[in-house]
């Protein structure tokens, strides 16, 4: 079963770019005019308007959703409740349902950005981080190897000894008395002679030991044994057990740690050290917008580590290099480091950016030279062109060329039972699946893995760079769309079960009044100041057809054998649709735009009566835009086909396709989640990127279009 959501890639290689015209002028030479659309809905479709928590919903519409509960059951009051704009909606009289214009020309704007390659813009600026030991095993646990500070150097630099056994002791507060004796009120000791530590209990736990305030044998310590601060603490014990027990005051607490055995003058280079106080600050920055009391503890005990320095006496863990069992002297096969054995690295790429330069697949505005005198981009891409921009930085702004109209729903005088979805319990309100959260830091997701075989390791996964030279990072996939799913035609495909967790609680929408497939709807796109390529894009765009797609092929001098014919040979409707409205992941919000007629219009505003509405000039603008392809891409237009074309037309195939599916994976409980999924690639690839060897790509990762 496919995955609901794929890339279009984004190459700044295939960008197809113009001068942008000025919509204040009527350019006599250019189309302006409108498109008349009849749009069909394929699949239950509802572009939600509406959002409102089902705490706050009326009597009346909270008595009909309530039919989708069984006795003893309420739904979470912050559960969102989804309903369509009507034009007017008085005495149960449901007027037609309105489709805004936003949701049409946001539509329109992603199929032409996608298919003509424009970089992304305002993509929103992520930096992540990982855990270098998540999961760790006794094979290659020492890969983290703990050391304790014992100098700081003038460029940053920071000297340290390093253990040399492979298990190291942690102290509970419980002992404070017996260490507080030994340290004499000092940070860090390493006493002259043998010490003991009486009545505690020795605990060994991957790779580590914890001594603790209980009745047992005492434990004894030869000569030169380095007794230091612990500012942290591991998952689920010392500070950062407020995030795994709930409690915002853990009793759990480990302040010390003893290396009975270690090497000493080694230097962690500068490079290392900028990077873990940078990730110290960014890991403040990721928690201090959430102020609720089980976090505080996390973010004050951030706070501190973020503006401290290192100083002797502090316990840092260091990760080596896959394939090294000690740290250099010099400390260059140090990768990561942090303050407990379980600490964050941040990635060295963000969303926007990689090693440092922002990322070609995002729209650099710093490159674009404007006409002064008109204050327009002397050439930009098709997005900017087409559809205007405002520039915060640079305040220019430019008027789109395309505005369409807000469409609105044909023979509403039916009656409601025959426009909209009703479920087993005779409901116009229902409970959709969650959507689930795709987030930019699923690597396996958003990020390409061409780079797999530059891995100096076996992780299994291209990341947003694992080290500071990592050669092996992704690059973004490019824009994202959501497949369709041709047989999504009944609910029970996408609604949740009332056996689930999630049916109560606020994970999932509820969703009223969902159009049902064969719904049809009207609406216009108006244009102004078009060249014919650029309205042969924008009709390929609205209302992609095989005969358009053989047509540019044909132009291109593309052999139409096996590989394309699935693409232009279907001589059915509806083979290619468009996504739009709520619910896309889930199979709703398939919807064919059909043009019923194109008119040019004159200065005036009256219609061209020399213009005629007929299908071959339909075919004329498209064969402008091919012409306009090959003139523009010259000698990448095969890649321009194989990467980006057909990579668009697969993201809008309708016909003949299958249901999809979040990807799940089990927890020890048994229960399939989404999280559970990404978290199992994450282990895997955090347990074989310790292992010196080949790489291999991991086979749950997205595949390409």
């Amino acid at each position: 079963m496919p995955f609901p959501y794929n890339f279009v890639p984004v190459d700044s290689n295939l960008t197809i770019k113009d001068k942008p015209s000025n919509r204040l002028c009527f350019d006599l030479d250019k189309n302006s005019g409108e498109m008349n659309l009849t749009i069909k809905t394929l699949t239950p479709t509802i572009c939600g308007h509406f959002q409102t928590e089902y705490g706050d919903v009326s009597t009346e519409t909270k008595a009909e959703i309530d039919k989708n509960l069984a006795n003893g059951q309420n739904f979470n009051s912050k559960k969102h409740v989804i309903e369509p704009l009507f034009l007017n909606n008085e005495n149960e009289n449901m007027g037609p349902v309105i489709i805004p214009s936003t949701s049409i020309k946001g539509m329109i704007r992603q199929a032409v950005s996608s298919l003509l390659s424009a970089p992304m813009s305002k993509v929103e600026e992520k930096q992540y981080s990982y855990r270098p030991n998540l999961s760790p095993d006794r094979e290659n646990i020492g890969t983290i190897i703990p050391a304790f500070v014992t100098s700081t150097n003038d460029d940053g630099s920071v000297n340290v000894c390093v253990s040399t056994m492979k298990n190291f002791i942690f102290c509970h507060n419980s002992i404070r008395n017996s260490i507080s004796s030994i340290l004499n009120n000092k940070r860090f000791a390493i006493p002259n002679g043998d010490f003991t530590i009486d009545g505690v209990e020795k605990v060994s736990e991957r790779g580590c030991n914890k001594l603790k305030s209980k009745r047992g044998e005492p434990v004894h310590f030869k000569g030169k044994t380095a007794i230091c601060t612990y500012h942290s603490g591991l998952d689920g014990d010392g500070v950062l057990a407020a995030i795994f027990s709930k409690n915002p005051n853990p009793r759990k607490a480990y302040g010390w740690g003893i290396f009975e055995k270690y090497r000493p003058n080694v230097r962690i280079p500068n490079t290392i050290i900028k990077h873990f106080y940078a990730t110290l600050n960014h890991l403040v920055k990721q928690n201090e917008e959430d102020k609720s009391s089980l976090k505080n503890v996390l973010l004050d005990t951030l706070n501190k580590q973020a503006r401290m320095k290192l100083k002797s006496g502090d316990i840092v863990f260091l990760e080596v290099r896959a394939g090294d069992s000690e740290v250099k002297t010099d400390g260059s096969n140090i990768i990561s480091m942090g303050l407990n054995f379980r600490y964050r690295w941040m990635y060295r790429d963000s969303v926007n950016k990689k090693n440092g330069v922002l990322r070609q697949e995002i729209f650099d505005l710093s490159k674009e030279e404007f006409d002064e005198e008109f204050g327009i981009p002397k050439e930009t891409n098709m997005q900017r062109s087409l559809f205007g921009f405002v520039d915060d930085e640079s305040k220019n702004s430019l008027a789109g060329r395309i505005s369409p109209n807000s469409a609105i729903e044909v023979d509403s005088e039916k009656a409601a039972e025959d426009r909209f979805l009703k479920n087993n319990n005779n409901s116009f309100y229902m409970v959709l699946k969650p959507l689930g959260s795709p987030k930019t830091s699923a690597v396996e997701m958003y990020l390409t893995q061409d780079n797999i075989d530059k891995r100096k390791d076996q992780g299994v996964v291209c990341t947003y760079g694992d080290t500071l030279d990592d050669e092996s990072a992704g690059d973004l996939r490019g824009r994202k769309g959501y497949l369709h799913q041709s047989t999504c035609r009944n609910q029970s495909s996408f609604l949740n079960n009332p056996r689930e967790e999630s049916y109560l609680s606020d994970q999932s929408s509820i969703v009223g009044y969902v159009s049902r497939p064969e719904t049809l709807f009207r609406s216009k796109i108006r244009f102004q100041n078009l060249e014919n390529w650029e309205l042969g894009a924008l009709i390929m765009a609205v209302s992609p057809k095989p005969e358009y797609v053989r047509i540019i092929l044909e132009e291109m001098n593309e052999e139409l054998g096996r590989n394309y014919n699935e693409y232009s040979n279907y001589n059915g409707d509806n083979y290619y649709a468009q996504k739009i409205g709520h619910g896309r992941p889930l199979g709703l919000g398939s919807i064919a735009c059909n043009i019923d007629e194109l008119n040019l219009l004159q200065q005036d505003g009256n219609r061209n009566l020399d213009f005629n509405n007929n299908q071959e000039n339909i075919i004329r603008y498209i064969r402008d835009f091919a012409k306009v392809l090959i003139q523009k891409l010259q000698n990448k237009k095969q890649i321009w086909v194989r990467q980006v074309f057909l990579s668009w037309l697969k993201m809008r195939r309708f016909a003949n396709t299958q249901m999809a599916s979040y990807f799940t994976s089990a927890d020890n409980r048994g229960n399939n989640t989404i999280y559970n999924y990404h978290t199992a690639i994450r282990r895997s690839h955090c347990m074989n990127r310790k292992k010196a060897g080949k790489p291999r790509l991991s086979e749950n990762v997205l595949p390409n279009l």
